[in-house]
């Protein structure tokens, strides 16, 4: 909670725009009954309120729901259904599950079981009632249950959007360099261990600077997106595809040999300076060209090649690339 104020905070402080308070939909509310058929107390009040979507459900169809989207908000259980542990042992499960461990959840309790009010909190209960509550004080606990619940939803979409926005290059939307190296050092342990090889490319922008010079950054941007598009739709969903550098990218194909991956080279290459780019601001397209050298790590059977090694390969490759006249693809000698 507190965490979730501070960042509010700092986005004001920097000038951002409030988040959108946006009409919010009416908190889905599942209350479990041994007979959905016969309304209960609870689901009589609740319905009475616009705040809250309520629907009534046995064990096995509450089971069934928690598999399906849109998932309830918040759970409402007796201890006792079916049998006296019936309502634990749901909660265990709700618990247990990714997908419904985050759910409000409030259980009844008959007033002469104390001792199962606090194993229901040690269960992962979010709030108990006595069963013998009032209708303003169900309502009151349910609101605020689904306020708690629709406040850790905003934190953990904002931790999610937070670790995204660490490891993607917001301009291209590939991976960055922070997420790049990490990934690619599992990748050559994976292709260690099962003696696979492993295609790694460095690709670089030719005369990038002079794109910039002449038809300003917002063109430079335009040729960087548009390259890391062309780059993305060219290569299997499996390569890793990254921007480690103003215009440097990095492409990891594992599993592919020294065939597939001066193929894949070459497509990338030919695909890049073969359609121009359109600019915007009513500016000419350009033609672009990229120079990519290309590192192989080969067959072996222990992970002695490290990411240090196979880039400095591949960043001699492009080297050479570059010397010879660019818009080319240049193997490193190793894989050669």
């Amino acid at each position: 909670h507190e965490d979730l104020h501070l960042r509010d905070g700092a986005q004001r402080a920097l000038g951002f725009a409030e988040e959108s308070t946006a009409l919010t939909p009416p908190a889905r509310i599942a209350i479990l009954t041994a007979n959905s058929r016969k309304p209960s107390l609870a689901h009589t009040i609740l319905a009475q309120s616009a705040e809250f979507d309520v629907a009534e459900m046995t064990l096995s169809e509450a089971h069934s729901l928690a598999a399906r989207d849109p998932r309830p908000d918040v759970y409402i259980t007796p201890a006792t259904l079916n049998r006296s542990d019936d309502g634990l042992q749901f909660l265990s499960d709700l618990r247990c599950q990714r997908d419904t461990r985050d759910a409000g959840v409030l259980l009844f309790v008959p007033e002469d079981k104390v001792n199962t009010y606090t194993m229901a909190l040690d269960f992962g209960a979010n709030d108990v009632l006595y069963e013998d509550y009032s209708s303003q004080e169900l309502h009151l606990r349910i609101a605020r249950l689904v306020a708690r619940k629709r406040q850790a939803d905003r934190l953990r979409a904002r931790v999610k959007d937070g670790l995204r926005a660490a490891i993607t290059d917001p301009l291209t939307g590939l991976h960055n360099r922070r997420y790049a190296i990490p990934h690619l050092k599992r990748l050559l342990d994976e292709a260690a261990s099962m003696k696979q090889s492993m295609a790694l490319m460095l690709i670089d922008l030719d005369r990038f600077k002079a794109v910039n010079d002449t038809y300003g950054h917002a063109a430079g941007d335009a040729v960087l997106v548009e390259v890391a598009k062309r780059m993305q739709n060219n290569l299997r969903t499996v390569d890793l595809v990254a921007r480690i550098g103003g215009e440097e990218f990095l492409v990891a194909m594992p599993g592919a040999d020294l065939e597939q991956g001066k193929e894949a080279a070459h497509r990338l290459r030919r695909v890049i300076c073969d359609t121009p780019i359109l600019l915007p601001n009513a500016l000419p397209d350009i033609t672009v060209s990229v120079s990519i050298g290309l590192a192989l790590g080969s067959k072996f059977s222990s992970p002695s090649l490290t990411v240090e090694a196979i880039m400095g390969l591949a960043d001699s490759a492009l080297y050479s690339a570059k010397s010879e006249g660019r818009n080319q693809v240049t193997i490193s000698q190793s894989a050669a």
